[in-house]
């Protein structure tokens, strides 16, 4: 017959008219058709005459409607087969993280890590644990998609039949953000108010008798009256903060320290104090959760309380900052944005340089903004005192990466053109400078000076090697390009050896650096680099060094289990002897008088680590990792100035480029002079 559709419409007899239309239009096409409604659903008996075969390929029920809404509202939200989701960001103690896939939330809260030097969840590891919390608990879901951690990446596929999809959306936060609101260097005063006080004041008054001949004074009567004489009371005024919402609603509450020295700080916060009142901290601190999107207001002012027993004058607070006074407020949201070029002091180096525990180094753990304290990785050795001179310091390339010392620059160029290449030394002059602060120090020449004050950086330079080679010794160029970029190339003089021999040596470790060429010619080193930059050349010659035995890993042969480092040679007051322990560098910073021991125990203090003990024995630093694992030494030293090597920084013009300008860029000396804000240089 052919392939037929057949409709049944529901009229007003509700299913048996579509079963009625259905029967007849099928029994008028030849087919022979029996309908039984006697069990819970009908069943419709379709059959041919002979026993054909029927093929029925599929029933299918059509109506207008569900239902009749009065509002339809589009479906906003991205429907997809699959989709990545790649988390961002940095995931932050007390915050959760979700995935919602087709209306159901899969959330990980971050915690707070145990230890403070503990490190908090890694994206990938936000990314798995989400992936896992799937996993766990959309069991019947995992059915219609698949989930799959890539890195920091969620690979969300849908598993059903190619016309139906998912949702997907991600969220952090857990609907909160912390804040904070610091009152730094904030000013208190200490004053007196004054008060006019009726006081009862007895006055003796003479009793005259007045005649023909005048007045005479026959005695005294005592006579009260009221007199109004200053009183003065003293308070102490401080600062306090607090937070509104946009309808003024106070959202912290103030917290009144009602004794003679009191401050005003969010209930519950740990403000910091010091008994003594003229050092006492009056710097409020506040901590809020906004779980409320919306506009707030930090209201700052200040509470002025008096001296206890003042009849005349109430604790209270002032409208807004009394003339005089002043404050810094510091407000951090979390995940705001920051100044990516403030210096926090928080993992910096800290070296005794002067007075009692000179040598030790250690590093900032964490910094307390309440308290105004800093607390180190490790205790010292032997505490500071105010004696204790220090310095702070840290890698400029490491702490902001692409970082380049400043240079300035000019341009040289020829008037005509040569008619042979032209070779222009750029060797810079002495400069004599005053500082008059210290026109009175006879330890710093009464302020004046005469030095080399700059280096010059050029494409080309000739090194010049002078004195005699001494068995033991380290000559080593470093060359520092302007992009920041440095290297040392050095030679070990381990016999007899003549200066064109290191000049060679030293040229042919230029020449394994693809960047530069180097040539060797008697005791000069030519050198250009090739990279297009420009760059500076230092030269130091050393006799000190180490020498490191021990017990070598099983693993790795060129690592060690246990370590020691024996201090050899003679050091020079002002070098950087520097440990490397798998990778980081831990230095010490040569002082005058320094023997060998003392170098040790200085190299062994700026171990700030807790993965490695070490213990010196003289001039020997022993080295073992505290979970007993195997680790890589390397040790160097960073040599002063060399006064037996001539640097002489160059540009080059030829016949064919004597009209294009060469650049020449200059770049300060970092010296142990001290110029001074008001520094005179003169020509």
């Amino acid at each position: 017959l052919g392939a037929q559709t057949f409709d049944g419409t529901v009229g007003a007899g509700g299913m048996d008219d579509a079963l009625d239309e259905l029967k007849a239009d099928m029994i008028a096409a030849g087919y022979t058709v029996s309908v039984d409604t006697s069990g819970a659903n009908p069943v419709i008996t379709v059959s041919l005459a002979g026993g054909d075969t029927v093929s029925v390929d599929e029933v299918n029920h059509y109506r207008d409607s569900a239902a009749a809404p009065d509002d339809l509202v589009a479906d906003q939200k991205d429907h997809y087969n699959s989709v990545d989701v790649e988390l961002q960001g940095t995931p932050t103690p007390g915050e959760t993280w979700t995935v919602t896939i087709n209306g159901t939330g899969y959330s990980v809260p971050i915690p707070t890590p145990s230890g403070r030097t503990d490190p908090v969840m890694s994206l990938s590891e936000v990314a798995a644990a989400l992936d896992q919390e799937i996993e766990n608990n959309a069991i019947e879901d995992n059915k219609k998609f698949s989930v799959t951690a890539v890195g920091s990446t969620l690979v969300i596929s849908d598993l059903t039949s190619w016309d139906e999809t998912l949702t997907v959306s991600a969220g952090r936060g857990g609907g909160q953000v912390h804040g904070i609101f610091d009152v730094d260097q904030a000013s208190s005063t200490r004053g007196l108010s004054v008060q006019m006080v009726p006081t009862a004041v007895e006055k003796q008054v003479p009793i005259i008798v007045y005649g023909w001949f005048g007045g005479i004074t026959i005695g005294y009567e005592t006579v009260t009256t009221t007199e109004y004489r200053p009183e003065y009371y003293s308070y102490v005024q401080t600062p306090f903060i607090q937070l509104f919402d946009a309808g003024g609603n106070a959202l912290t509450t103030l917290d009144v320290n009602t004794a003679v020295y009191s401050d005003v700080v969010d209930g519950g916060s740990a403000a910091s104090h010091d008994p003594d009142p003229f050092k006492a901290n009056y710097d409020p601190f506040i901590e809020y959760d906004f779980d409320t999107e919306g506009t707030y207001k930090v209201l700052v002012g200040y509470y002025r309380d008096y001296d206890e027993g003042n009849p005349y004058f109430s604790d209270g607070f002032i409208g807004g900052v009394p003339t005089g006074e002043s404050y810094q407020l510091n407000i951090s949201l979390q995940r705001h944005d920051v100044n990516q070029e403030t210096i926090a002091l928080v993992g910096k180096t800290v070296t005794i340089t002067e007075g009692l525990g000179a040598g030790q180094s250690r590093v900032i753990k964490e910094y307390d903004p309440q308290t105004n304290t800093y607390e180190f990785e490790r205790a010292w050795s032997t505490p500071p005192d105010g004696t204790s001179l220090y310095e702070i310091g840290y890698n400029m390339q490491a702490e902001f990466p692409g970082y380049a010392s400043g240079f300035d620059s000019y341009d040289i160029v020829l008037t005509q053109a040569p008619d042979f290449d032209v070779t222009v030394d750029v060797v810079p002059e002495l400069t004599r400078t005053y500082n008059s602060a210290l026109a009175f120090d006879a330890d710093a020449n009464n302020g004046e000076n005469q030095a080399v004050q700059v280096d010059v950086a050029t494409k080309q330079a000739v090194l010049d090697l002078s004195g005699t080679p001494s068995v033991g010794e380290t000559w080593t160029a470093n060359l520092t390009q302007t992009d920041g970029t440095t290297a040392s190339y050095t030679y070990r003089v381990e016999g007899v050896t003549t200066l064109e021999t290191v000049a060679q040596g030293i040229a042919d470790a230029i020449n394994s650096d693809a960047d530069y060429t180097a040539t060797a010619s008697d005791t000069t080193i030519a050198t250009t680099l090739e990279n297009g930059n420009s760059f500076t050349a230092e030269f130091g010659i050393t006799t000190g060094g180490a020498i490191t035995s021990g017990t070598a890993g099983t693993t790795d042969t060129d690592k060690w289990t246990q370590a020691n480092i024996a201090m050899t040679g003679t050091a020079a007051e002002g070098e950087n002897w520097i440990l490397t322990l798998d990778g980081t560098a831990y230095q010490y910073t040569i002082q005058q008088g320094d023997t060998l021991s003392l170098i040790a125990g200085g190299l062994a203090g700026s171990i700030t680590s807790d993965d490695y003990t070490a213990t010196v024995t003289g001039n020997v630093i022993e080295i073992t990792r505290t979970d007993s694992g195997e680790f890589s030494v390397d040790f160097s030293i960073v040599p002063l100035r060399s006064e037996s090597v001539d640097i002489t920084p160059q540009v080059v013009f030829t016949p064919d480029n004597w009209f294009n300008p060469q650049t020449v860029y200059v770049t300060a000396i970092n010296d142990d002079v001290i110029d001074g804000s008001d520094a005179i240089a003169f020509p």
